[in-house]
This record gives structure tokens, sequence and C-alpha cells, in this order.
């Protein structure tokens, strides 16, 4: 270790500008910082619980895309986890941006060549392999990732002796048909040509910086010319200078071209045993993730499909295998990575999985058959098992609530059109912008407040924004989003805007079914002028009476759960009121109800009535839910009524 190295790894505090919420300061512990810029860098943690190593890395916000770069984590640690980070979350801390991911032990190429004081050709060689067999996993996704950083402290040699990567901060998903990249961005030293603006990055933008690296590791210099004053052989000096050619056409053209020059071997021959070296990478993993046109071309993709198609799903969640088991119809037997991609349902609340015959509601808290599930512990998905989602490209409906997700990031490009995230951790809701097909969102009981993401999805119609039963009010930075939307169902139960303004809801004119819980005057007042609301239901409703909704006459379904109202009056300008459903007030008469003459189900709860002679004048009246103590007094009431009467 270098004395700069030294003293880094004393210098443990994070600077001013990096404030990290309290919950991540009681879970980690900073132990040293692993390198240091202007602003921003990167420090190791240990997890307080079992003193796990982590790395946190911090940037000014904007200057890098930690999203994009947690995106492809989460896209590659499960093909390559000895080989590559696992990424634990991306968020924003004032005015940084962090990334949160595993430690890869070992030493970087650096330090390495630094303790030995030099690097044998030998040595070389078997490190460039060992990359190349990493590069030619990385490069076959599709789209493919450029790491667009490779360079002696991005590599690490693993305690056995293997080759890891990490520092994806400026890594990219190729996309065919770009002339040059947004951003040109690499270390000086190891970056190509073409990171200076005049080329796309791709694959061979890699095999660049590896090479000079490998010429670096050889002759502690960064310069192509170097190699003629080192004591290597001719072939392998050809080779890195091939490879580091400054035309991308003139370089190796993938990673197995250049493996099989490494090796001295003919080229057809080393994709095949390069393609091999993959996929057991693969394999070790528990994932495949090579595409037929990467496979050598001596084998089929049919062999090598059979090879690694049927490997073993590792679940880090009891909630999450058992609902994959249930989407899969398989209670027992090996789940293969394969088989996730069949998977288009998901669905757990706390540690309960359900089926596609149970519906799924939020009313401040989750519904399962219209059955409350307050009283569910909770689950333990969490970020990591998360992860496993990015092998479901199906994926149409997911119901993941009371768990301790906090991190949505590998949810971006899911076909999504329904998702309920109910009772989690989520803070940033931002990743949400790229689900365009969502139709159907449940948000109650998160932390976050800023919903303003939500303006980009067009296609949603029904959407859920609440506070919980089990944390109380949340609140919501403004309703303003609401003004891109055309909502058929919205929930705002148990939320106050932090800029008071209830306007919004007013602007919602196709809205059919509002829920709001114990809503101020502003609220109700915004909610009474939908005039062709349909359903409206209302909780911890302290007005004394009903006037208030007096500009709903379009209301059809009125459903209200406790409160102080004493007085049913303001009821009769509904007169299009078909359902009713009154529980746990004071009200103790019945006879304004008598207008109602499309009224034709009636529930009360928890009410003080004595007198239902009002029923038996209601022409339409069908059906009488009330607590079977009062059913004696309704049948006295109304002896020749038509209605069914039930009891409870």
């Amino acid at each position: 270790m270098n004395d700069k190295e030294n003293f880094l790894s004393g210098f443990a505090p994070l600077p001013e500008e990096i404030t990290l919420p309290p919950s991540f300061l009681e879970t980690y512990e900073v132990e040293s910082c692993l390198s240091r810029k202007e602003r921003g860098g990167v420090w190791r943690l240990a997890r307080r619980a079992d003193g796990a190593a982590f790395v946190l890395k911090a940037v000014p916000a904007g200057t890098e895309d930690l999203a994009e770069s947690f995106q492809i984590l989460t896209r590659l640690w499960p093909l390559l986890p000895n080989s590559v980070p696992e990424p634990v979350s991306q968020f924003r801390a004032g005015e940084m941006d962090c990334l949160l991911r595993t430690y890869l032990p070992g030493e970087t190429l650096a330090q390495r060549r630094e303790r030995e004081d030099g690097c044998s050709e030998a040595l070389c060689v078997s490190l460039g392999l060992k990359l190349c067999a990493l590069l030619e996993v990385i490069h076959s996704q599709n789209p493919p990732v450029i790491h667009r950083d490779i360079k002696p402290e991005n590599i690490v040699i693993l305690p056995d002796g293997e080759a890891g990567l990490i520092d994806f901060g400026i890594a990219r998903q190729f996309k065919e048909g770009k002339d040059t990249d947004t951003r040109h961005m690499g270390t000086r030293s190891t970056a190509a040509p073409e990171q200076y603006g005049y080329a796309q990055t791709d694959r061979r933008t890699d095999l660049y910086a590896l090479s000079m690296t490998l010429i670096w590791a050889l002759t502690g210099r960064y310069d192509r010319d170097a190699l003629q004053e080192t004591e290597i052989s001719s072939h392998l000096r050809k080779t890195l200078e091939k490879a580091a050619a400054f035309a991308p056409e003139a370089r190796f053209q993938d990673a197995a071209a250049f493996a099989a020059a490494l090796a001295g071997k003919p080229a057809r021959r080393k994709r095949a045993v390069l393609a091999l070296t993959a996929a057991l990478l693969l394999l070790a993993a528990g994932a495949w993730f090579l595409h037929p046109a990467d496979m050598p071309a001596d084998e089929s993709p049919g062999e090598a499909e059979e090879q690694i198609s049927d490997i073993a799903v590792e679940f880090s969640s009891a909630v999450m295998e058992a609902a994959v088991r249930q989407a899969l119809g398989k209670p027992n037997g090996t789940v293969t990575y394969d088989e996730l991609s069949a998977i288009t349902r998901l669905a757990a609340v706390g540690e309960s999985t359900f089926g596609a015959e149970q519906d799924f509601d939020y009313r401040i808290g989750c519904y399962i058959g219209n059955q409350f599930q307050g009283d569910l512990p909770p689950g333990d998905v969490t970020d990591e098992a998360l992860v496993l989602l990015a092998h479901m490209p199906n994926l149409k409906e997911l119901y993941l609530c009371r768990q301790e997700i906090r991190d949505i990031s590998v949810l971006e490009g899911l076909p999504l059109t329904t998702l309920a995230l109910c009772e989690n951790q989520i803070a940033d809701f931002s990743p949400l912008a790229a689900l365009t097909e969502l139709e159907t969102l449940y948000l109650g009981g998160n932390p976050g407040t800023d919903y303003s993401v939500l303006s980009r999805l067009d296609r949603l119609s029904v959407l859920t924004v609440e506070g919980s039963a089990g944390t109380g009010v949340g609140t919501v930075d403004s309703l303003d989003f609401l003004d891109a939307l055309t909502l058929r169902k919205l929930g705002l139960g148990l939320i106050v805007p932090k800029d008071g303004s209830w306007e919004p809801l007013t602007r919602q004119i196709a809205l059919e079914e509002l829920l709001l819980w114990d809503p101020g005057d502003d609220a109700v007042a915004a909610a009474s002028a939908l005039s062709q609301l349909k359903t409206l239901t209302i909780g911890d409703y302290y007005a004394s009476d009903l006037t208030a909704l007096a500009g709903l006459t379009g209301l059809e379904v009125l459903n209200i759960h406790k409160g102080s109202m004493e007085s049913l009056t303001g009821i009769q300008t509904l007169t299009r009121l078909i359902t009713l459903s009154v529980g746990h007030n004071g009200i103790t008469d019945l006879s304004p109800l008598s207008g109602l003459e499309r009224l034709n189900y009636l529930q009360l709860d928890g009410l003080e009535v004595t007198d239902f002679s009002p029923l038996a004048d209601l022409p339409a009246l069908g059906y009488v839910v009330v607590p079977q103590k009062q059913t004696a007094l309704v049948e006295a009431a109304c002896p020749n009524h038509t209605f069914e009467l039930r009891g409870f």
C-alpha cells in the first residue's frame, strides 16, 4: 500500500456535502476512504449487524449516471457473482448521487504490481485471458454492456487468483446506430480515442483499455512504444499493439479474438474455449446469458442452452421463493433461471402469497379478496432479493407489499401493467418513469413524498397515494402531478399535500372512484366538485352531516367509515345513490334516506338506530345488512318488507 493509500485508509469521515439518512448510518459504519476527489469519493463501510464489507461511491449529482450503473450491476451480478460487485441501493444524499455495493475481496492490479514490483509475461497472459472471459459475458448482454473504464485500479485479483471488475460508474449499454457517445469519459491513460468524441464506444473500447492496462502491467507505462524496450515475446507485443490500435476497426473485434491471440491459438478454437470459460463462469453463478450470435461456430445454440439453461435459482428470500413457486405452480423441486422468464404475475403481502383469483386493493391497508391484511407479519423481500426480477422479462403484474424494499431501480425495463409496492421503505420513485405500460399503481404507506415522476405515466388509470393505518398520515410534496393523468380510480387516504393545495383533484374530470381518509375541509370541497364521481369512500370523517358532499350529484356508491357525524342531512341531494354503507358514527335518524328512490343496498354498522321505519318507504331497496342484534328491530319496523335482511 503506497503513502496515498495509507493516508486515505485512515481518512474515514464523510465530507459535509454527503448527508446520509439516519437509517443508513444506523445500518453501516464508515471504516476508511478508498479514494477522494474534490467533491465525492469512495468509502469502505462495515454493516454493523455482522461486519460485512460494503462500498459507498458518492459523486456530484448528474456527473455520473449511477442509476444506469446500478441497473447494469443488477443484470450482471447474478451472472458473475464472484467477479463483479452486488448492487445494494442507489440514492440521492443532498447534492450527491450515491451507489452502495458489496466489497469485492482481494487487491487491485495496481496494488499487486506495486507489491511484486512488476509483472511477468506469463502473469500478463493469464490475467488477460481471465479478463477476456469476463468481457465475453459482459459484452454478450442484450444490449451489450461496455465498461469504459478498465484500468489497474478497477481490476481486482481475487483471493483464489481469479479476476474481478469494479467501478461501473461510467459503464453504458451499447445503442446500435449511435455515431458518438453523449459523454466522453474514462481514465486518460487507458481511454480509447473514441472516448474523446469521434465515434461511439463499443466492445473494442474495452479491449483497447485492457490492452493498455496489460502494457502498463508489463512496462510500468501507458505507452505502446514501451513494449519495444521490454523483454517479451514478439507475439505478445504484436497482440497488445493490435488491441491498442488507434482505429477500432484495426483492433480485435471481440474478446474471443483478443484471447485467441493472447493464447497463441487459432481464433475459432480459442472462441470455443473462451465460450466454454464464460459458460462455466455463468454456471458457477447459477444463470446463463449467452446469445446465439455469440456462440462459437462449432457449437450449436441448442447444445449450449442444454448446458446452462437448467441452473438452479438460489433464493435469498423465503417470500420471494414462495411467490415464484406459486407463479410457476411448482411447490417443490428445483427452480431454474430459464423458468423465471415464464412468470407474468408475482404476488405477496407480508409473508403470504395470493393467486390471481383473489383481488388486491389498498385502502390505508392491504386487502386481499376484500379481507383486511393488517395483522400479517412483514415479509423478507429486500433489494437483494428484488434483483431476481431482472430475469422475468414477461412480468406484467407485481404485488410485493409490506416487505423491506427500498430501491426499485431493477423494475426499469419490465413490461409491468400492474404494480403494488405498498408499505415498503421506498423514498425514491424516479425509476417508475421507465414503466410506460403501467395502468394500475399502488404506493400506499411508503416514506417518499415526491410523486412528480408519475406525471410521465400517461396510461395510468388506477392510483393510490396514501398513508397507512400502521404508519399514520403521510405527506406528498404536491398533487400537481395529477394534472398530467386521466384517472378512473384514485386513493388519497391519510395524505396531506405539503403545498396545502387540493386544487388538482378538482380537475380529475374522468375520475369515477375516490378514497379519502381523515380529510380536511379543503379535500372534501375539492372532491365535491367532481359531479361525475360514482363511488366515494370516506373514513374518519368528522363533519356533523353530509351537506359538504352536495355537489356529488352523480354519486352511486357512498361508503362512510368512522367519524363524528350526527345526521345524514344532505344525503337527499345524492338522488342517484344505489349503495350506501355507514359505520361507527353518531347517527340515530334514518329519515333523510326517504328521498333516495334508487337506493338498493344499505349497510349499517355501529349506529345507535332504533327506528328503521324509513326503510319501508324506499321502493328499490333490495338488501339491508345490519348487526344481528338489530335485525329484530328492522323486522318490527318493516313487517311487509320485500328486501333481503342480513345480520352479521
